[in-house]
């Protein structure tokens, strides 16, 4: 019987290695991809509002730190992360520069987006903890606040992919507004 016991912690334990390993595995996979260039739709409810917000346009990455959210409709907007200063524009009106650091939110969510995309595990476990389930072909990814700061911007983020391509990412913030992105391959 013990045999029996031994026989079934040894064949358990590579699949439990092999499942805390997974977030690592997607992150590093993530990072690989130097440039990307894709279209990507956008709902966001806000309590604030009566109706969900509907939003698309283009999403640019390139590696490192080059981060770019174009919106085209409803309205036309910018957002530009290229190191460590965001440019923001709407419509016609000139670019608003701001630090990252400038805002502990700030950074949070610059970090949330982009640290993937760099396969920055370090940026990402400053400010959550990771798991994932599924393979490398199919993945969740979820992100938990790992300490107060955080958990006082954002509740939780859960991306999902297939292979080294993010094809969801959901946010919800800690005041109960919401976004899902959906990235077209």
């Amino acid at each position: 019987m013990k045999k029996f016991r031994f026989l079934l912690l040894v064949l358990a334990f590579p699949c439990a290695v092999q499942a805390a390993d997974l977030p690592d595995e997607i992150i590093f996979h993530l990072g690989q991809v130097a440039e990307r260039h894709q279209h990507f739709h956008e709902t966001r409810t806000l309590k604030a509002l009566t109706a969900p917000i509907q939003s698309e346009g283009e999403l640019i990455y390139r590696h490192p730190g080059y981060l770019a959210k174009i919106t085209h409709t409803p309205r036309p907007e910018q957002l530009i992360v290229s190191g460590e200063q965001v440019s923001m524009m709407r419509g016609n009106r000139p670019a608003h520069q701001v630090p990252i650091d400038a805002n502990p939110a700030l950074r949070l969510m610059i970090d949330t987006l982009r640290a993937p995309l760099d396969g920055d595990m370090p940026a990402l476990k400053r400010h959550y903890t990771l798991s994932a389930t599924g393979d490398l072909s199919h993945w969740n990814l979820v992100l938990t606040p790992a300490d107060a700061q955080s958990a006082k911007i954002v509740h939780g983020v859960t991306l999902e992919g297939q292979n080294n391509a993010i094809s969801t990412v959901t946010v919800t913030q800690a005041n109960g507004d919401f976004s899902k992105t959906i990235i077209d391959p």
